[in-house]
């Protein structure tokens, strides 16, 4: 799995002085895989004892996700913990994918259904929502026209 970069965090991160609790800071190392050095991209300060650092560097670019495995400085208190930041988000091409995918199971398998309700029919008769689709393009056409010819008079008055 390709990382979009990774996610550094403290495990065990020194008290707040301003405020009860713990720092939290977190630094987001983005992949770039133009780039030529680290560059700070933004600074958000989530409350006053948390920070999150976003930097795009062409070092954090992954060709595998990293298991998260923890590494300690000198005193062994202070780890910090890695984690990939992978995109987890769907993209528009598996969404037009499932969206062809649920249209195509739709439309075969109401298509068998009602040929072997009416095998005399025919395959094309068998087809569902027949009379939908047939005017499904005039339909089109005429609601086009009517918006048309609304947003004119909007325009116009």
């Amino acid at each position: 799995m390709k990382s979009l970069g990774l996610k550094m965090t403290f495990n065990n991160p020194p008290k707040c002085i301003s405020y009860p609790g713990n720092y939290k800071i977190t630094y987001l190392l983005k992949c770039n895989p133009n780039g030529t050095g680290i560059i700070l991209e933004v600074v958000k300060k989530i409350s006053s004892c948390e920070f999150v650092y976003e930097f795009l560097t062409k070092y954090s670019c992954l060709n595998y996700a990293y298991n998260g495995d923890s590494s300690s400085n000198e005193n062994g208190n202070n780890g910090v913990i890695i984690t990939p930041i992978n995109n987890t988000s769907m993209s528009y091409q598996s969404l037009l994918f499932w969206i062809f995918f649920i249209f195509l199971t739709y439309l075969l398998s109401f298509t068998i259904y009602n040929y072997r309700k009416n095998p005399e029919d025919g395959l094309i008769k068998s087809l569902p929502h027949r009379e939908f689709w047939s005017a499904y393009f005039s339909n089109s056409l005429y609601g086009f026209k009517i918006t048309y010819y609304f947003i004119k008079s909007k325009i116009s008055s």
